[in-house]
């Protein structure tokens, strides 16, 4: 039925481009020989006429087509992995179609037209092997959407149960509802409306992420940043706690590796196997294990709504006088108010004879020699005064300032007048406020625990070893680079940066 629909449509848009043709070409004789043109011109009109009748009428049946393509319909399917696809199933839950949905999904459409979605869900897997999307012992995370008649439980359990026929674990992540908004940012992005509407989730819980940077990321990366709050710029690749990019390759040289199957631990090539699963549950770091979920506590600065009557706002901590800005909390608000401040003002040392002299310190007196001052003293009502270099000025509370010259203009702090500033502090929906804080309790699914098998060692990078089965080091292959692996044959260089939170 799509076939006949796009055939159909394929047809009616080359009549209807013919039809044009004839018309520009009857035109074109109009200008060329007027004589000719009447029985010309009623001739390119009949068959202009007829053609584009024809291509009205097809336009008419592949319409027709579609709705009744879309009437058989019964269930809708979108999957994303990277690559995200849709499946289209009749009534009988046979295939009616297949549309990947963007450029790393257009190799994965076998031909399942009119299979059973059990038969068509295997061949779709062993494309995502053959193209090595998937790997045999390893986990692979799905989102799913669907809408119609199959239910999503039904659909589920068929995804885990090919998946598992072909020794892959599988994480179905369903999506129940979508909104209009996630639907256009599918669209715009090329992507299922499943995977959508959960990186929309993912930018509600977390506001320091921008939800466009993980459109090109996969199911698993996305799904870590929703667990851990970690993600990477668009072209980095998330791996634990970094971010990854591959800046270059270059040929291996010869040097000695650990035989495949063993892990290179404090010089020795150890037998390694990979963690298992248990039906336990843990939560990294400090965070609080409830049944299936991690408890978290966040904190961030509440916003602090306060102003003043006079003077500038500022933190008891950045108070200009000390004895105030250490007598209370340094998280405290207030006004400092500079308006009626005083100045310093000249002291001279306490030392006999001393005296201000057109703002300065002056030592004396000294008698005149011969009529004079000497060495630039300068005299005063009949005495000789030398210039001190001990000015000294002098705040209210006792405070020095010293001075080699000239007049001192600023201002002492301990005539700064402060007051508390008014208002409050307040916290977003759902938080709760303390002192200048808020804090909100979170939480997140639960990791099943990863353990070793009976007989090996867990190393600290999580890596299980056999430390009773060792082997030499072999001849083989090695990176000489920092930041460089080991892929096919060839040392790819990567750029590796701290993940963001």
């Amino acid at each position: 039925m799509e076939t006949l629909r796009t055939v159909v449509l394929v047809l009616a848009i080359i009549l209807i481009l013919v039809s044009g043709f004839c018309y520009l070409k009857a035109r074109k004789k109009l200008k060329t020989n007027k004589d000719i043109i009447k029985t010309e011109l009623e001739k390119y009109i009949k068959i202009y006429s007829i053609i584009l009748v024809v291509a009205i009428i097809l336009g008419i049946t592949a319409v027709v087509l579609n709705i009744i393509f879309d009437k058989n319909v019964a269930t809708t399917i979108t999957l994303d992995i990277n690559p995200s696809i849709e499946l289209k199933l009749d009534s009988d839950n046979r295939v009616m179609g297949i549309n990947p949905l963007n450029d790393d999904a257009i190799w994965l459409t076998p031909n399942t037209r009119g299979k059973i979605f059990d038969e068509a869900l295997g061949l779709i897997v062993e494309k995502l092997l053959e193209k090595e999307t998937v790997h045999p012992g390893e986990e692979i995370n799905v989102i799913l959407y669907a809408t119609g008649k199959m239910k999503t439980s039904e659909i589920k359990s068929k995804l885990v149960s090919s998946f598992n026929a072909r020794e892959v674990r599988s994480n179905i992540i369903v999506i129940e509802k979508v909104t209009e908004e996630d639907e256009k940012f599918a669209k715009k992005n090329k992507m299922g409306v499943g995977k959508a509407a959960y990186i929309s989730e993912i930018a509600r819980e977390n506001e320091n992420i921008n939800p466009d940077v993980l459109v090109d990321k996969s199911v698993n990366e996305i799904k870590e940043t929703k667990e851990r709050g970690v993600y990477c710029e668009i072209g980095y690749k998330l791996e634990g706690d970094f971010c990854l990019k591959k800046v270059s390759s270059e040929n291996p040289i010869a040097g000695k590796v650990c035989d495949e199957g063993y892990y290179l631990y404090n010089g020795a090539c150890y037998e390694e196997v990979s963690n298992i699963e248990t039906n336990e549950y843990e939560c990294p770091g400090d965070k609080k294990l409830n049944g299936t979920e991690c408890s978290f506590v966040e904190h961030i600065e509440a916003t602090a709504n306060f102003k003043c009557e006079a003077g500038e706002l500022i933190k008891r901590e950045m108070a200009s006088y000390k004895k105030y800005r250490d007598s209370g909390n340094p998280d405290e608000y207030v006004c400092e108010d500079r308006s009626n401040a005083k100045a310093p003002t000249l002291r001279c040392l306490l030392n006999s004879g001393h005296k201000i002299i057109n703002g300065n310190c002056y030592n004396g007196p000294a008698p005149l020699i011969n009529g004079g001052c000497p060495n630039g003293d300068i005299p005063v009502n009949g005495w000789c005064y030398s210039k001190d270099d001990g000015d000294q000025w002098q705040c209210p509370d006792g405070s020095i300032y010293e001075k080699s010259k000239g007049t001192y203009t600023e201002l002492c702090p301990d005539t700064f007048k402060y007051t508390k500033a008014t208002g409050n502090y307040s916290c977003p929906e759902g938080y709760t406020l303390n002192k200048n804080e808020c804090t909100i309790t979170k939480y997140e699914a639960a990791n099943k625990k990863m353990v070793c098998p009976t007989g090996y060692t867990k190393l600290e990078n999580g890596r299980c070893v056999n430390k009773n089965n060792s082997k030499p080091m072999i001849d083989g292959n090695v990176c000489e680079k920092e930041n460089a692996r080991l892929e096919n044959n060839k040392c790819i260089i990567y750029d590796i940066i701290e993940a963001n939170r």
